[in-house]
């Protein structure tokens, strides 16, 4: 509890002068003349006063004493018969602490009577100055429930409803790979070398008997391998975790090399087959490939309900067919070296396909000992072929081809066939899949450019936490703006603006260098999928923010500044169709409430995108007329921006101060300069790679002691933009023109420059760090941490229930924490919203194009369409 401060006596006092109340009385409340209070008012305040005093007593200590104290708002919503409202001195702001007061007020008392009581409180402390009540401000708790707020019902709806898509994603990719009867199937162990010390008998039950009738039941991730000594079979166990070292096999290397030929001529589009060598390693010259599933017409057991068990060798004499006849199937195809070989009960990814080979043993008789030993040794080298078979009794070889989304895995059930439309959808949302897409490292020699969009985003999060201080206030708000924002230390913070000119960049050198390369091989870009892709990229993560923003963050908290975010939240909900059209830099206009005010750099991005392919497309034509073009639009960006400035008198550091600050910062004719230099140094790179390839030789920089030079300034360059700004204040017009005209040029050629020199070798231990593989995943995060970071920063600021106090300590923690919590938030957007659309994206294509082709075949009789390619497995059972 605060103390009965003298303040508060002032205010006590007031409220009895107020009430002029007499104890021994029932006599009326007199309020001051002319005060317009409404009757409820006036009487619950006689209620309170004369029924409660103990209540009346604690309304007085939670309500502010003077201007700049705002109370207690938390005591204050913990009495049931009183509210909080902060009252706001007139042509001031709620954020600026000497401009507002806090009342814990009856809570029949509507607007009009808490301006009325504020103003007989500031007159009665001698600061009202004759203040009229109604040029007070009032905002009151808000109301949060959701019966008040309909659209927050919608979005906890959507975001149950992706929790759930992505519980059943995870659980049928589980199905669908066969993991569910993995996680309950019972694994018979090797025994340990110090058990078969123990107890002799179990080496000799290790060793497979040569009898055709033994049967080895659930033996199915196991398979046959050579001792140490080379002559007697043991069981070995591989499973998904094994090392790549171990484990590799001439025989499965054979079977996916034949595997992937059939899926390269019979389907060669998207989706899984799978193979499961059940043979191979028990006969090398034999190799089985049987379905999931028997073929619908073969009669067989009910797909679904069959264990899983693979096609039985059974000992079957046939008087027409000679005991020395031993069929060989031989695949016609090439060994591969052993860097190529896969493990069985390890996946393999095959361009867009999942190969899964693993062993079935069930009921299949052993090798004898003279052919696995002579099999094993041959095996060693993948050079020497294996050795001929040879089967003890007559064999009789039938095969059945039956399609791929017919067969099924003989532990999982026909239902959730990976190859079914529905659980290529539903699998879109497996966590597993998308959180290992997540860490696997981002392939290409663009490495170093993952680091720079983390270290970018970091440093914007470090910005926005310094300047979103100012969103809620500051007890000394005075000493940031005359001190903190002019110390040396502090530039890189204001200097964070430079990390949107980082993004700038990499998306023009990114977009550059790929269309540019599909222009060289194929003479065009379909362009339907140039924007298709980008929106399909940028609109899920964008909207499921947007909505979680303007429907569901507004009751995620309270607190006596908390009407200002929601009065942020409320008054822009109506733009949001300028950020679906990606023209909220431009609309609303400045003095106009915005919808997610920072997802300006979206707009400004796509418009550079919808407009890059006129650039590309004359580079492509003429490379001359391409460099002169570019050159031009950075030119014209100098200019224009440096006009800005000039006419507006704009100082160098000015977010935040001046009215122009939207039409300087968030117009793309003034930050077209860092893209435009972007894909300049995509082509740049592009011709450099293009020569050494015409001559054969790598290329460098001569002389060498440039490199080091060239390194050296331009890290001065950097380091000069960014702490340019220090002692701006005294600088004049021309100066900060100057500055704020040049300065993204010449940041745009710094990171052109250090780009280049690191995809070509340079940069040493720099490049080292930068490249390194932590910053992939991370990268792949930015997008969402983009969307969400000034969401967390807000939530945090506007629920404190007083104003804050600037230090450096406490700057850095509150970076710290929102650094970290805009990561998490996006993982989760990750999960739940970006990838899975993404995986999306090839299974709508292939429906939509589907869907084109049966609509002109049905308006184009004449023309037939070619045969969709079916997948198919062949099945091959042997019988003896």
């Amino acid at each position: 509890m605060r103390p009965f401060t003298m303040g508060r006596s002032v205010f006590a006092m007031t409220l009895l002068v107020l009430l002029v109340f007499c104890p021994f009385s029932k006599a009326q409340v007199v309020f001051p003349a002319g005060a317009l209070i409404s009757q409820a008012c006036k009487d619950q305040y006689t209620f309170i006063q004369q029924q409660q005093n103990a209540t009346f007593t604690q309304m007085t200590r939670d309500s502010g004493a003077r201007l700049g104290d705002v109370g207690y708002w938390w005591n204050c919503t913990q009495i049931p018969v009183a509210h909080y409202c902060l009252a706001t001195m007139p042509r001031c702001s709620p954020n600026i602490a000497p401009c507002n007061i806090g009342l814990c007020i009856p809570s029949s008392c509507n607007a009009d009577d808490v301006r009325a009581l504020a103003a007989f409180v500031l007159e009665k402390t001698g600061e009202g100055n004759g203040l009229a009540a109604s040029q007070l401000q009032v905002n009151c708790e808000v109301d949060n429930s959701l019966s008040e707020n309909v659209g927050a019902i919608y979005a906890i709806s959507v975001l149950v409803a992706l929790t759930f898509l992505t519980l059943l994603g995870s659980t049928v990719w589980m199905l669908s790979m066969g993991k569910f009867t993995g996680l309950f199937r019972r694994i018979p162990l090797e025994p340990s070398q110090q058990h078969l010390e123990e107890d002799p008998d179990l080496e000799a039950e290790q060793q497979p008997s040569s009898d055709p009738s033994t049967s080895y039941s659930e033996a199915n991730v196991h398979h046959l391998s050579s001792s140490s000594n080379g002559d007697l079979p043991v069981y070995k166990e591989i499973s998904d975790s094994d090392d790549e070292s171990t484990g590799f096999y001439d025989e499965e290397a054979e079977l996916l090399l034949l595997e992937e030929e059939l899926a390269s001529q019979q389907r060669g589009g998207y989706g899984s087959s799978f193979i499961t060598p059940t043979l191979a390693s028990l006969y090398p010259d034999s190799y089985t490939i049987s379905p999931w599933m028997t073929p619908r017409d073969t009669p067989k057991t009910t797909p679904g309900t069959t264990p899983r068990t693979t096609p039985k060798v059974t000992p079957k004499t046939s008087p027409k067919t000679s005991p020395q006849a031993s069929p060989k199937i031989t695949p016609k195809t090439t060994p591969r070296s052993s860097s190529s070989m896969v493990p069985f009960g390890v996946k393999r990814a095959v361009d867009t396909e999942t190969i899964f080979a693993e062993t079935n043993l069930i009921e299949t008789p052993p090798l004898p000992v003279s052919s696995v030993s002579s099999s094993s040794s041959s095996s060693s080298s993948s050079s020497s072929a294996p050795p001929p078979l040879e089967l003890p009794a007559p064999t009789i070889v039938v095969a059945s081809v039956c399609r791929l989304e017919d067969c099924g895995d003989p532990g999982v059930p026909s239902l959730f066939n990976p190859e079914k439309w529905w659980v290529k959808v539903l699998t879109c949302w497996s966590v597993e899949h998308n959180a290992t897409r997540l860490v696997t490292p981002i392939p290409g020699e663009f490495q170093a450019l993952n680091a720079l969009r983390f270290l970018s985003m970091v440093w914007i999060i470090l910005g926005h936490t310094g300047y979103f201080w100012y969103t809620v206030g500051l007890k000394n708000v005075f000493y940031v703006q005359s001190e903190l924002l002019q110390r040396f230390w502090f530039q890189p913070v204001s200097s964070a603006v430079f990390g949107v000119d980082t993004f700038f960049f990499l998306s023009g050198f990114l977009l550059a260098y790929f269309a540019h390369k599909e222009l060289k091989e194929r003479s065009r870009i379909n362009w339907f999928l140039y924007y298709f892709h980008r929106f399909w990229r940028i609109y899920p993560s964008y909207l499921f923010i947007l909505l979680i923003f303007t429907q569901l963050s507004p009751i995620l908290g309270d607190g006596p500044f908390w009407f200002q975010y929601k009065n942020i939240v409320t008054n822009g909900r109506d733009a949001w169709w300028t950020n679906i059209l990606f023209i909220n830099n431009f609309y609303p206009l400045p003095d106009m409430p915005r919808c997610m005010g920072w997802s300006w750099f979206l707009a400004v991005d796509m418009q550079f995108y919808v407009l890059s392919p006129i650039l590309l497309l004359l580079y492509y034509k003429s490379k001359l007329a391409g460099w002169i073009l570019m050159a031009l639009l950075v030119l014209s960006d100098i200019g224009a921006s440096t006009a800005m400035i000039w006419i507006n008198d704009l100082p160098s550091f000015f977010i935040g101060r001046s009215p122009s600050f939207a039409e300087f910062y968030q117009r793309p004719y003034c930050r077209s300069s860092p893209y435009i230099i972007g894909m300049a140094a995509a082509y740049l790179y592009t011709h450099i790679k293009e020569q050494e390839v015409k001559t054969g030789r790598r290329f460098s920089i001569k002389p060498t002691w440039l490199v080091p030079v060239a390194y050296f300034f331009f890290s001065s360059l950097f380091v000069y933009i960014i702490f340019a700004s220090y002692g701006s204040e005294d600088w004049i017009t021309w100066q900060n023109a100057l500055y704020l005209g040049l300065s993204r040029t010449g940041w745009g050629l710094c990171l052109a420059f250090f780009s280049i020199t690191f995809f070509l070798g340079y940069g040493g231990v720099l490049r080292t760090i930068l490249s390194a593989s932590i910053f992939d995943p991370l990268a792949k995060l930015s997008f969402g941490a983009y969307l969400v970071h000034p969401i967390v920063m807000w939530m945090f600021y506007f629920a404190q229930q007083d104003y804050l106090f600037y230090s450096d300590r406490t700057n850095f923690f509150l970076f710290a924490s929102f650094l970290l919590l805009s990561f998490a938030v996006s993982v989760g957007c990750y999960l739940l919203v970006e990838k899975p659309i993404m995986n999306l994206e090839p299974i709508v294509l292939r429906s939509l194009a589907s869907l084109i082709t049966s609509v002109k075949n049905r308006f184009c009789p004449g023309k037939r369409p070619l045969p969709e390619p079916q997948n198919t497995i062949v099945s091959i059972e042997i019988k003896k």
